[in-house]
């Protein structure tokens, strides 16, 4: 599920990734940074994408954490109305919010 939303790159992107199952997902495909589960304090970023759970409240800081043009690959069980609202609120653009 997240693979096939990787920006394009030359080299494997620099992604943060927010769980294990994306980790096992993405292993071999970028260079991985693994966050610590439950921690909302990441790692220092440029980051290519970030992937992995991430509830609304977390856009904003997760945001700051990408390069220009860089991708927040996220899941949460919210409604598509809420995370959509949650994105624009971030500033974040081409918004995808799939059920």
């Amino acid at each position: 599920m997240f693979a096939k939303h990787l920006p394009p790159s030359a080299g494997l992107p620099r992604v943060l990734v927010l769980a294990p199952a994306a980790a096992g997902e993405l292993a071999g495909l970028i260079q991985m940074v693994v966050a610590t589960p439950g921690a909302d304090d990441w790692p220092a970023g440029p980051f290519d994408a970030i992937a992995g759970p991430g509830a609304p409240e977390q856009l904003a800081a997760l945001g700051r954490r990408l390069r220009p043009g860089g991708r927040l690959i996220l899941t949460h069980p919210a409604a598509p109305e809420a995370l959509l609202a949650a994105l624009t609120a971030a500033e974040l653009i081409h918004c995808l919010v799939e059920p």
